[in-house]
């Protein structure tokens, strides 16, 4: 009896310290989990700049925020989009090591200062008007303004070869409005966004679009001290997508040619 006794102690003895080990064990991998899935999100700022970044989520967020995402969905991590004006997304993505952009036109001015992730798209500077037809830097320098938007790389190719005739403007929406109320001559942009604009605010004049002045392209972008596995990642998701046309299918949508030559890695 005595023996039964004490098998039964030890029996319960063992249950309640394996019952202990399985809730230990249990709640530790629920923690890990949970580490796993906040150490996943990664921070992105984002500007208002048709087709690229339109909206944090639906059918038309922007051409580049859909390939952020898929990239991201690919990579198993999660992206929570910040809007803001383009000079203080800029602001932190130059000092928030925590930080991803969708889109930014890569200059030698900015070289230096982010992480270049992937060539998304490379798209063509031009001068746009709605009479006479600006085909080079000289003739563009010949007329009393040229609408830019502040801080954006078309304002920084156009400062650096020397021009004094710049109107620095908050929006493309807004430079488009000037175009059409003449209080610009000309406006200097990509096609895409040029016409992109122009329809969204309802204009009917037709755009004259001058010659290719210069090529850019389009990059998704992080702080320079942003984890380099991260990166990595990334960049392989928008090779991947890129190889298998989904890319050029996004692009599509939003009714921008695709580039032929492919995405890039900094």
């Amino acid at each position: 009896m005595r023996t039964l006794n004490l098998i039964s102690r030890y029996v319960r003895t063992m249950g309640r310290t394996l019952g202990a080990a399985i809730v230990l064990s249990t709640g530790l991998l629920a923690g890990a989990t949970q580490a796993q899935t906040q150490t996943n999100v990664d921070q992105v700022v984002a500007a208002y700049y048709p087709p690229l970044m339109i909206g944090a989520g639906g059918d038309t967020a922007g051409l580049a925020i859909e390939i952020l995402q898929g990239a991201a969905n690919r990579a198993w991590r999660k992206i929570n989009i910040e809007f803001m004006p383009f000079q203080r997304a800029l602001y932190r993505l130059e000092n928030d090591p925590s930080v991803m952009m969708p889109a930014l036109f890569r200059n030698p001015e900015r070289e230096a200062k982010y992480q270049w992730v992937a060539q998304i798209h490379a798209t063509q500077l031009q001068f746009i008007t709605l009479e006479k037809r600006i085909d080079t830097l000289d003739a563009a320098r010949a007329l009393g303004a040229i609408g830019v938007e502040t801080g954006a790389s078309t304002e920084a190719f156009l400062a650096e070869r020397g021009f004094s005739n710049l109107r620095h403007v908050g929006t493309p929406d807004a430079t488009a409005q000037m175009l059409r109320s003449k209080r610009v001559d000309a406006w200097f942009l990509t096609e895409p966004l040029a016409r992109g604009a122009w329809r969204r605010l309802g204009f009917e004049e037709d755009l004259v679009i001058g010659d290719v002045i210069f090529e850019q392209s389009i990059f998704v972008v992080s702080h320079v001290d942003f984890p380099s596995d991260v990166v990595a990642a990334y960049r392989a998701a928008i090779a991947d997508m890129l190889a298998d046309g989904t890319i050029a299918m996004i692009l599509a949508k939003y009714e921008v040619v695709a580039i032929s030559n492919g995405p890039k890695q900094g």
